[in-house]
């Protein structure tokens, strides 16, 4: 399941004090609304929003990229953002994760009106065709 993160907000706030703070910080991910949404837009999703009201009062601009899953995780990995916003640990184990979740989703399977079928466990997807997003983890 993914669950949101705003990594290392706190690491930047708690060694304000030992180090310079950054003069603006970047954080991506692909479009999840209501976490994250449009960039630039009046509701860019409620983490953004938390993002901005820690940083922004410290002086710290706040820029907001929406790019593909993937490319997000890989990019952030290898240092070209600061901080990805709904990763889980089984996607990306190497990054820094709060000790408190500010949100959660539920995954539900969803059918056609005229369908009868139920999800009862593994055995009840057999035969059936199910679609999901590659690179993402469920």
């Amino acid at each position: 399941m993914r669950i949101l993160i705003t990594a290392l907000c706190a690491f930047f706030l708690q060694t304000s004090a030992a180090y310079a703070l950054p003069s603006a910080i970047t954080v991506v991910a692909d479009t999840w609304c209501p976490y994250n949404c449009e960039p630039d837009s009046e509701n860019p999703g409620y983490v953004i929003e938390l993002i901005k009201a820690i940083y922004e009062p410290e002086g710290i601009k706040v820029n907001y990229e929406i790019m593909p899953w993937t490319r997000a995780i890989n990019e952030t990995r290898d240092l070209k953002f600061t901080a990805i916003i709904g990763a889980a640990k089984s996607e990306a184990p190497d990054f820094i994760y709060p000790q408190r979740m500010v949100g959660m989703s539920i995954y539900k399977f969803y059918t056609r009106k005229d369908s009868d079928w139920t999800y009862d466990g593994t055995a009840s997807l057999e035969g059936l065709s199910l679609g999901t997003v590659d690179g993402y983890s469920y």
